[in-house]
């Protein structure tokens, strides 16, 4: 616990200094996105590359080249944190101490240990075994994930169920831009196979997508995802095809 305090302080020390004449809420808000998008340029496919390298560049050209190293800086204390402990979310934390969070406008982030409970009740051994015995993988999806803590517990306790870590999928979306980049940038340090979409669940609108490098670089879990989708599909049109025949059969009785 003190070494999580320590390294929250640390971070706002940080996030303080490139504060100077500018709102603190805005500098996380650019440190987070900036980082998204550096992680991103590492892991996204070709045709995103470009777009990832561009943010960088334009939410970094507001602080200056010289402040690179301290929002790198960020991201190495983060991965050190992770390594230790997967399922906390840091970054979650000071966006609500930092009262950057929107609670006026209905934004309230899950508790831990409600995330945790849930988790700890939907997922066991069986369950988990079942699953991956018949798709080769298993996978968690939250079309409104926040600051991703659902998604963390979930990963938790699967890897808790003994599900090995390539064969779990986490997938998530928010229409906050900034909670997204959160959940892919803890994703990402965490060494979890994700997909995240900045988008708008209940318009199916899509704006953009980050690829955590673990997803990009695990070609397995990929195709076992394709395979799964596809096989799901010729399911989909067999039943179609099979309940037109009923109601042509139905029809043919009277």
């Amino acid at each position: 616990m003190w070494v999580l305090v320590t390294l929250k302080e640390n971070i706002k020390k940080i996030l303080e200094d490139l504060s100077i004449g500018k709102n603190i809420s805005d500098v996380f808000s650019d440190v987070i996105i900036c980082s998204a998008y550096s992680l991103a340029n590492l892991s996204c496919f070709n045709q995103e590359r470009e777009n990832a390298r561009n943010q960088y560049n334009y939410i970094i050209g507001k602080y200056g080249k010289d402040k690179e190293k301290q929002v790198a800086s960020i991201l190495v204390m983060l991965l050190k944190a992770y390594s230790r402990n997967k399922n906390q979310d840091i970054l979650g934390e000071i966006y609500e101490e930092l009262q950057t969070n929107k609670r006026k406008l209905g934004q309230v982030f899950t508790p831990f240990k409600v995330a945790d409970l849930l988790s700890n009740t939907v997922y066991n051994e069986q369950f988990v075994e079942t699953t991956i015995k018949e798709k080769n993988f298993i996978s968690v999806y939250d079309p409104a994930c926040g600051t991703g803590r659902l998604l963390y517990s979930s990963y938790d306790s699967l890897l808790r169920c003994k599900a090995k870590p390539e064969n779990i999928f986490i997938m998530g979306g928010d229409l906050d831009l900034l909670c997204c980049c959160i959940t892919y940038v803890q994703l990402s340090l965490m060494g979890v196979n994700a997909v995240i979409n900045h988008q708008d669940t209940l318009e199916m609108k899509i704006y953009d997508t980050f690829y955590t490098f673990d997803y990009i670089t695990n070609k397995n879990l990929q195709k076992n995802i394709s395979n799964y989708i596809e096989e799901s599909k010729r399911e989909e049109t067999t039943q179609s095809k099979l309940e037109s025949e009923d109601i042509d059969i139905t029809e043919s009785m009277f």
